[in-house]
């Protein structure tokens, strides 16, 4: 009886987890709910509204219309992929008083129609006098944050998944997305011609991408002191092939090295086409890897007893 439970345990857990020892081998279950295509998704999202926001600030309208198409067309598609009957997405938007996903469903729909206004606004195919513009333009700016913070509060509703339930999460998604953004921006820049906010885009970059990685560091440390399933969470993180998309991709490569780069680059005066191409990549393609580890890391415990 008890080799079937190992065993049964053990095809509850990514390939790559079964190397653990087998002491944790039978105390952890592997979460099964998301995958790729819900990863995708929240990866999509949070680049999305962080360019979008971005560019607002910017006042870039190349950045505005890409980070709309992200959120409304890219995001929800993987949504639809997601689902094993697309037909049961309406029962997202059925409980916005208590549920996060049902808000977060809203804030699509809602981004939708004021981000499309924004842009019809900025644009000039809309003539309404600047104060209904910046009405406006706040409305998309709220409904954008939103969509890069909900699935946060989601994970930290998940309280028998410890690398998830976290008070840091929503706030590191939040200041993630917004890296995403500058990411994203500094592409967008190098390709539609308009290269005159590439000091601007920097300093912001310092600023978001150095504070999540604060925040990322802080949150796992936290979990190193805390139970036995967020323990195990961190050693998922920072071990075997997760550990090297973490550690190695999210952390080294696509936060540590961009911010090393800009950092000196802001601070000799010396900027390349090449410096903002690499910067970009590294953070989009960290972005996801980050998206990835956090999906696989969550890992509960059936037992009652995880202190």
């Amino acid at each position: 009886m008890e080799t079937r439970n190992v065993k049964k345990t053990e095809d509850l857990l990514p390939q790559y987890e079964r190397n653990i020892p087998e002491s944790f081998e039978v105390r952890f279950s592997a979460q099964r709910d998301w995958g790729f295509w819900e990863t995708a998704a929240f990866y999509l999202g949070g680049v999305g509204a962080g360019l979008y926001v971005v560019s607002q600030f910017l006042n870039s309208r190349a950045g505005l219309i890409v980070g709309f198409i992200l959120v409304l067309v890219f995001k929800n598609i993987a949504h639809l992929l997601s689902a094993s009957r697309p037909s049961r997405a309406l029962r997202a938007f059925a409980n916005p008083r208590t549920s996060w996903i049902s808000r977060g469903a809203y804030s699509i729909v809602l981004f939708t129609v004021f981000g499309g206004l924004d842009i019809a606004c900025r644009s000039g195919f809309i003539q309404g006098g600047a104060v209904m513009g910046k009405g406006i333009s706040f409305l998309a700016f709220c409904c954008a944050c939103v969509i890069m913070i909900y699935i946060g509060f989601v994970m930290w509703q998940s309280q028998a998944i410890a690398a998830w339930h976290s008070p840091l999460l929503p706030i590191i998604l939040l200041t993630y997305s917004l890296a995403l953004g500058t990411g994203a921006g500094y592409l967008i820049q190098l390709f539609d011609g308009t290269q005159s906010e590439f000091n601007l885009l920097s300093r912001l970059f310092l600023m978001t991408a150095g504070s999540t990685l604060f925040l990322v560091l802080i949150d796992v440390a936290m979990m190193s002191f805390s139970n036995k399933v967020a323990r195990f969470s961190v050693r998922l993180l920072t071990r075997e092939k997760l550990g090297l998309m973490f550690v190695g991709g999210t952390v080294i490569a696509g936060l540590l090295a961009p911010l090393v780069m800009i950092g000196y680059a802001l601070f000799a005066g010396s900027f390349s086409h090449a410096l903002y191409f690499l910067t970009g990549t590294l953070v989009l393609a960290g972005g996801f890897m980050f998206e990835t580890a956090l999906i696989r890391a969550g890992v509960y415990c059936p037992a009652i007893d995880v202190a």
